[in-house]
C-alpha cells in the first residue's frame, strides 16, 4: 500500500491583514501543538511581505499563553517605499514601470510623517512590490519541495485589497507564485479579505 504524502502548506501573507492572519494561524498552530505534539502540525512554511514593519516587529501579535511563535527574519520581507518614493521623484524608475503602470504623475508621492508603506496607494503598492518580486520568489522558491518529490505544495495566499500594499501586489504576488510552481505538484488558494465597516451601512 503506497504511504500518503501529506503536502506542505506554504502560507503568504500580504501587507497587515496578511500579516495578522500568519500570525493568527500560527497562534492556532502553537496551541494544537501545546495538546496534541509536534506530529500533529503537519508542515507548515511562512513567508509575510509588507511595506511596513509594524505587524512584524509587534510582540502582541507572536506569542500567547502557549509560547512565542515569531518569524525568523528569512520569513518576513519588506519593501522599502521610501527607496521607491526617491526613484519615482527623480525619474528613475520611468522608463521601467512606465510601459505597464500609466499616469505615473497621477502617484501622489508627499507622505504624512506618521504614515508607513503603500500609505493606501494600490499603484504605489504595486510599484514596491515590482522592486523586490525577484528576492520574493527567491524566497517562495526556497519553500516548495523539490522538483522531484510526490509532496504536493498547498499554497495559501492571504491578504486584504482594500489597502495600498495588499491592492497593489496581490495579484502579482500570486501570478509570480503561480509562475514558481511551474510543473510542480502544487494548487494556490487565494483569500482576500474586506475589512469590517464600523457601521451597518454597505
Amino acid at each position: 500500500m503506497a504511504v500518503e504524502t501529506k503536502p506542505v502548506n506554504i502560507i503568504v501573507g500580504i501587507g497587515g491583514t496578511g500579516g495578522r492572519i500568519i500570525s493568527e494561524i500560527k497562534r492556532l498552530n502553537a496551541q494544537r501543538k501545546y495538546y496534541f505534539g509536534e506530529e500533529s502540525l503537519g508542515s507548515y512554511k511562512y513567508l509575510y511581505y509588507d511595506t511596513s514593519d509594524d505587524v512584524y516587529s509587534y510582540k502582541g501579535y507572536w506569542q500567547s499563553s502557549y509560547g512565542e511563535f515569531s518569524l525568523n527574519p528569512r520569513e518576513f520581507l519588506k519593501g522599502d517605499s521610501a527607496v521607491v518614493d526617491a526613484k519615482l521623484q527623480s525619474g528613475s524608475m520611468r522608463e521601467e514601470i512606465g510601459t505597464w503602470l500609466a499616469d505615473i504623475e497621477g502617484i501622489q508621492l508627499s507622505r504624512r510623517s506618521d504614515r508607513q508603506g503603500a500609505d493606501q496607494r494600490r499603484r504605489l503598492g504595486r510599484i514596491i512590490f515590482h522592486s523586490v518580486a525577484s528576492e520574493f520568489r527567491n524566497r517562495f522558491e526556497e519553500m516548495l519541495p523539490g522538483s522531484g518529490s510526490d509532496q504536493i505544495a498547498a499554497v495559501h495566499l492571504f491578504g486584504s485589497p482594500a489597502g495600498g500594499t495588499g491592492g497593489g501586489s496581490m495579484i502579482d504576488a500570486q501570478l509570480l507564485i503561480n509562475k514558481c510552481l511551474g510543473g510542480r505538484k502544487g494548487e494556490v488558494s487565494l483569500y482576500l479579505v474586506t475589512p469590517e465597516r464600523p457601521d451597518s451601512k454597505l
